[in-house]
């Protein structure tokens, strides 16, 4: 991330070396607003970024104008680019699809192990392309979820197929990590439980 005040790239024969300064300031503060914005991406927390910061020196917006600018500014921007692209890789993946349908990978993320987790982030990849068809991102405190965390992952997934399924999507096969409760809901929906299941690790089959 460009926090840096100033860096150096040394020369392979490490003799000689490029330096580069950052921005000074930019609107009272001696860093860019992708700095902040970057955390919403890589899933850095607020705190932690401020840490980071405070040991290099820098200043550093308050974590209340960090979050405002992620929310106002940098949110809307990411969903935009993500929304567009998404729509130009579904129509990909829709035209070099087989007639007897997809298979697709399904995993989540939580912000926290254990249960303790407030957030989790669910992918659902096009196994033959490599390519990312539907995400989303789920807070424990959603009505379907009832402040339980381990239901995150289960929630989001069959979320995100039904959403694939109604977009025209033809899936085949779907493959998931030992997640019981993720091939459960997944097994026992009508919108998708005549998808094949796989488990890594094992099989389940459904038809």
């Amino acid at each position: 991330m460009p926090t840096c005040v100033s860096c150096r790239k040394f020369s392979p024969n490490k003799k000689d070396f490029h330096e580069f300064t950052s921005k000074n300031h930019l609107r009272g503060f001696p860093c860019a607003q992708i700095e902040y914005h970057s955390n919403v991406i890589s899933g850095v927390p607020i705190p932690r970024l401020a840490d980071f910061a405070k040991l290099l020196g820098i200043g550093f917006p308050s974590e209340r104008t960090m979050r405002m600018m992620i929310r106002h500014i940098g949110c809307p921007a990411i969903e935009n680019v993500f929304h567009e692209r998404q729509k130009e890789v579904r129509t990909m993946a829709k035209n070099v699809a087989k007639p007897d349908g997809i298979a697709v990978s399904i995993d989540g993320q939580y912000d926290h192990p254990g249960f303790n987790a407030t957030n989790c982030k669910v992918t659902v990849l096009d196994a033959n392309l490599k390519v990312v068809l539907a995400a989303s991102s789920l807070n424990k405190k959603e009505a379907e979820i009832d402040g339980k965390s381990i239901r995150m992952e289960s929630v989001g997934a069959l979320r995100e197929m039904r959403e694939l399924v109604a977009d025209g999507f033809n899936i085949k096969v779907r493959v998931t990590d030992q997640n019981a409760m993720v091939d459960k809901k997944l097994r026992e929906h009508p919108d998708t439980a005549s998808i094949e299941g796989a488990m890594i690790g094992g099989t389940s089959k459904n038809h």
